[in-house]
């Protein structure tokens, strides 16, 4: 073939495309479809962090670290439970029959596990939507305080004393409006302030 002829002839230039092959804008399709493929590779790997990140708290939001009584740290689940205090007892805690107030509220919090209480009374707790404590004291339902009882952490608990058999008396004295008797006291033991 005679090289002028060759030389001479050029290919259409496909449309859309400038003298070198580029896209009006300069980039060609090759650089547009890299763009939009880590394009897509970052959206991919932002909701794979987001989802990790969401797996990651889920699994430990219900997790908490708690002292124990030999000062180590032990890795608890926080049980949402509801418990029923049924003794007006105070003291140390002990697996026995009666669960009182400070066990109940070491439970809530997590730092008295579920395996350290007696039969009777892991039969108190029970799993709940929100944490509450009840109570079902018999007889006195003064509860006479050894000690500061221990702070609650857990969240949304609540203590609720209307749920002690006997709540909702009307008092027999005049009142503008019928107040319910309070049943449920706490206070400190004689000779503790």
């Amino acid at each position: 073939m005679n090289s002028n002829l060759t030389s001479g002839l050029q290919a259409p230039k496909p449309q859309g495309l400038n003298s070198r092959g580029r896209h009006e804008a300069g980039k060609s399709k090759i650089d547009d479809c890299k763009e939009k493929s880590t394009a897509r590779s970052l959206s991919i790997a932002a909701l794979w962090l987001g989802t990790l990140t969401s797996a990651i708290t889920l699994a430990i939001a219900p997790k908490v670290i708690a002292q124990a009584d030999n000062l180590s740290e032990v890795l608890l689940e926080l049980p949402v439970v509801d418990i029923t205090v049924n003794s007006d007892l105070d003291g140390p805690i002990t697996p026995d029959q009666t669960l009182t107030l400070r066990e109940a509220i070491e439970v809530a919090n997590g730092t008295l596990p579920l395996n350290a209480l007696s039969p009777t009374e892991s039969a108190l707790v029970t799993p709940s939507a929100t944490p509450q404590i009840r109570f079902a004291l018999p007889g006195d339902t003064r509860i006479e305080l050894v000690d500061l009882l221990p702070a609650i952490t857990a969240a949304g608990l609540t203590i609720d004393g209307t749920t002690q058999p006997g709540y909702g008396a009307v008092s027999d004295k005049p009142a503008a409006l019928p107040i319910p008797v309070p049943v449920v006291s706490i206070t400190p033991s004689p000779g503790i302030e």
